[in-house]
């Protein structure tokens, strides 16, 4: 018997037998595995399209949780801080978001337009004339309204956050129904501001805010108008904007108020209000700047006795004063930011005429879609009379409340070197210049009568200088 071959343990020599079942066992398992049976094609065939199936869902699924976000970040006024926001509008690349509520809020404002102008005609009708009427107009108009509120006014209704009024101005109004809030008069101080606002108020369809000067913006939001405290935006819709009394008119009055520190925070303010409120219609008054600043000056002196001229010439506070108080580059601000249909820019000097103030007055509330012959004022003989600017928080009231003036009498200027204020006029005429290009640019004036105004009231002021150069400053 032959020794068993030397190998590793348990290996040995396969016989032919034992490698030719393994060989026909491979064929076999081979066979099996790669035949596709009915029941495995069925099944892939299921797989594949339950695959299909699912990535529809989950496309669908995407596709809501993006408009949900979409939707909550509209209502949260966010999508980044109000500095980036400012940046995105300034480059033009926007998210397509911004895009969308910008062509919507474009289209609401071209709806808003139509029905005021339709509630303005309407009413204008019944009264016999007018170009508008007050808010006991509009009988013919109503009959198309339904029998319960608006879907804007129900929406309206359940508002306590600016969110929400930016979401519910997407419903559906009446036929001459305002969106609310409908204007804002954003400036500038001591340019007629306190006189518009009280005029405007006193129209039977504007129901304004009761004191001017909330400054929600600017002082409670922080100049962040997308980032406004929780808390105070309720007290700020209802108390301010008078929510209660615009639905009881049933959305037939504007709602409004006057802040002035908005106008001069352009860069800062403009585009967040947008963002709150893009339908919102923008009013702001310029005045000469030096007459302005040194009226400023002033009302701080008379009601206070504070303030810079109680220490130093007026020469001094006007040059301090004067580089921080420009007009073209915070309003310039507000043109990037809206349409310039929505901004009406009036001239201080314009306004307070006796030859152009009804005019301007008229037009204003033209520009609001209300009747610009109401207020009327009351003539010597008992007949209406058109509409004029009182006059509000003048320096004359001020000192006429003190006993330091009696009625009539004009208060006394300050004396003034002829030198030192052509130095200031070097300082202001710059951007008097720039403001003016831009009033061409947007159509708002003729940019050579604009600065006319103003070169008036310069040399009306060097008038008063004599041969020494001495000459007095009047606000």
């Amino acid at each position: 018997m032959k020794p068993r071959p030397s190998g590793k343990a348990g290996f040995c020599t396969p016989s032919r037998t034992r490698v030719a079942i393994v060989a026909i066992a491979a064929i076999v398992l081979l066979t099996v595995v790669t035949r596709p049976s009915p029941s495995v094609a069925s099944v892939s065939a299921v797989a594949g399209g339950a695959s299909k199936h699912r990535r529809q869902l989950e496309r669908e699924e995407q596709q809501q949780l993006e408009g949900k976000l979409r939707a909550e970040e509209e209502a949260e006024g966010e999508g980044g801080s109000v500095e980036q926001a400012e940046d995105d509008d300034d480059d033009g690349h926007g998210s397509t978001d911004d895009t969308d509520m910008g062509q919507h809020a474009a289209a609401q404002v071209e709806a808003q337009d139509a029905a005021e102008r339709g509630w303005g005609e309407e009413q204008a009708a019944e009264a016999g004339g007018g170009g508008g009427g007050g808010t006991g107009g509009g009988t013919n108009l109503r009959k198309q309204w339904g029998e319960g509120p608006s879907e804007y006014a129900a929406a309206l209704a359940g508002c306590t956050d600016l969110a929400c009024l930016t979401m519910a101005a997407q419903k559906p109004r009446y036929p001459g129904q305002f969106l609310f809030p409908s204007f804002f008069v954003v400036g500038w101080q001591k340019s007629a501001t306190t006189s518009l606002f009280f005029h405007l108020r006193g129209h039977p369809q504007v129901a304004a805010a009761h004191t001017k000067e909330p400054e929600f913006f600017s002082e409670q939001c922080g100049y962040r108008p997308t980032h406004c405290p929780q808390d105070a935006q309720e007290e700020y819709i209802h108390r301010v904007l008078r929510l209660p009394d615009v639905l009881e008119s049933q959305l037939t009055s504007l709602s409004a108020e006057a802040s002035t520190h908005y106008g001069r925070n352009g860069a800062l303010l403009a585009s967040g209000i947008h963002k709150v409120f893009p339908w919102l219609r923008i009013i702001a008054s310029v005045r000469e700047p030096i007459n302005r600043a040194i009226s400023m000056l002033a009302h701080n002196l008379d009601l206070s006795s504070k303030g810079c001229l109680t220490r130093r010439e007026v020469y001094t506070c006007l040059k301090k004063e004067l580089p921080g108080l420009n007009y073209s580059e915070p309003w310039e601000a507000w043109l990037q930011a809206w349409p310039r249909t929505q901004l009406y820019l009036v001239q201080y000097e314009n306004m307070t005429s006796e030859e152009s103030g009804v005019q301007v007055l008229q037009d204003i509330k033209r520009f609001l879609h209300i009747d610009p012959n109401l207020p009327a004022t009351v003539e010597d003989d008992g007949s209406a009379g058109l509409p004029t600017l009182s006059q509000h928080n003048t320096r004359a009231q001020h000192l006429q409340r003190k006993g330091e003036l009696k009625e009539g009498e004009e208060p006394e200027g300050w004396p003034i070197k002829r030198r030192q204020y052509e130095e200031l006029l070097d300082i202001v005429r710059p951007d008097a210049e720039r403001l003016a290009k831009l009033v061409r640019q947007h159509g708002f004036a003729d940019s050579k009568e604009w600065l006319e105004n103003w070169e008036m009231q310069w040399q009306a002021t060097l008038d008063t200088c004599d041969k020494r150069g001495n000459c007095m400053i009047f606000p």
